[in-house]
This record gives structure tokens, C-alpha cells and sequence, in this order.
């Protein structure tokens, strides 16, 4: 892996983690922040991301978060975490197109779960997704935590080929609704594998 090193994210982070988000997400992350430009409630999509990455509260924020660097560039970053409960009323405050994922999620509480995964196009093919990933499970080895589970499109190769590699399956699936983009997905697959 040459120069490339893992290290815990850290506030600065936070523009690099929100663009990842949305490369992880193909576009979906931004589509839901532009909703809050519309709303009012932020004046541009990537800034409102970049604040909830910042915000130390957040789960899928940078304190959950690991990033692969070289020479002092970001390459790309994973947030994991163990899956909690959702709150009573915090799914009713989401659009319906994320109720399908959240479902999903919902049904490995108490697994590591992999939240977002993803390398800048120009560091792919050096294999800095699959350290990434391999750290996800070393956190939750570390922790206790018996299972990891991830969600992704089921058209998503970048995400379910090197999942299948480490012995994730699928156990569910639930229809991915349409964000108003192109998409050749059509289900949403939670994927586990047992921590060994």
C-alpha cells in the first residue's frame, strides 16, 4: 500500500467526509442536502453536508469516522459504528425515498455497521477500499462486536464485490425507490458477515 496510512477523522475533516458521503451514496447525500437549500434551512447542499459531518453529536460524523491518507491527502474514508435503535420519531423525519435503508439497518441493531465507504476516483485500484473496509472490521473485533453489516444498491459492484470477498452475504433486500436521478438499481441488499 506504499505511503497509504489510516487515522481517526478529525473536525477538518468534514468537507473531504461529506464528498465522500456522496460519492458513497452515488449523489444521494447531495440530493437530500439540496432538499434543506430549498427548505431554507442551509444556503448551498455541500456546506450543510460539511456542517453535519462537523457536528461532534452526529453518529455518521467524524468521530465515527476513519480516513486513508498519503502524502497528506485524503484518499478516501469509512464511518462505522455500532447500529443502535432508531429513535421513536426520527425515521418520520426523513423522506420516504431513505425508509427502505433505514428498515434495513434496523434489523442488525447491535451490529458494526459500515455507514458510508468510499475512495476518490483517483486513488481507486490501490486497494485502499478494501483497507478501509478491513478496518471496519478490525473496529468492531476490538469492540465486541460479533457481526459487520453494510447496506448498498444492488447495482453497486464497487461496494458488494469486495464486501463478498470478506465473506459478506446477503440477508435482505427491500425495493430502492427512486431519487429522481438515473439508477440501474432496484434493491436496496443488507450484507453481514461474522467477526472472526
Amino acid at each position: 500500500m506504499g505511503g497509504v496510512t489510516l487515522r481517526p477523522a478529525a473536525p477538518a475533516d468534514a468537507a473531504d467526509l461529506a464528498i465522500l458521503d456522496n460519492v458513497a451514496g452515488h449523489g444521494i447525500s447531495q440530493w437530500f442536502w439540496q432538499r434543506e437549500v430549498v427548505k431554507g434551512v442551509a444556503d448551498d447542499a455541500y456546506d450543510f453536508g460539511r456542517s453535519r459531518f462537523a457536528d461532534e453529536n452526529s453518529v455518521f460524523g467524524w468521530k465515527n469516522a476513519r480516513v486513508a491518507v498519503e502524502n497528506g491527502m485524503i484518499l478516501g474514508a469509512a464511518c462505522s459504528y455500532r447500529m443502535e435503535p432508531m429513535p421513536d420519531g426520527e425515521k418520520a423525519s426523513y423522506p420516504e425515498e431513505f425508509l427502505p435503508v433505514f428498515d434495513l439497518f434496523q434489523m442488525v441493531v447491535g451490529d458494526w455497521v459500515v455507514d458510508s465507504l468510499a475512495v476518490y476516483q483517483a486513488a481507486r485500484g490501490k486497494g485502499v477500499g478494501a483497507l478501509l473496509l478491513d478496518d471496519c472490521f478490525s473496529r468492531a473485533r476490538a469492540t465486541g462486536v460479533k457481526r459487520v453489516s453494510l447496506v448498498a444498491e444492488d447495482a453497486n459492484e464497487s461496494a458488494l464485490q469486495p464486501s463478498e470477498s470478506r465473506g459478506m452475504s446477503e440477508q435482505a433486500r427491500l425495493p430502492y425507490l427512486s431519487f429522481g436521478f438515473p439508477s440501474d438499481s432496484r434493491h436496496w441488499l443488507l450484507l453481514t458477515a461474522t467477526v472472526e
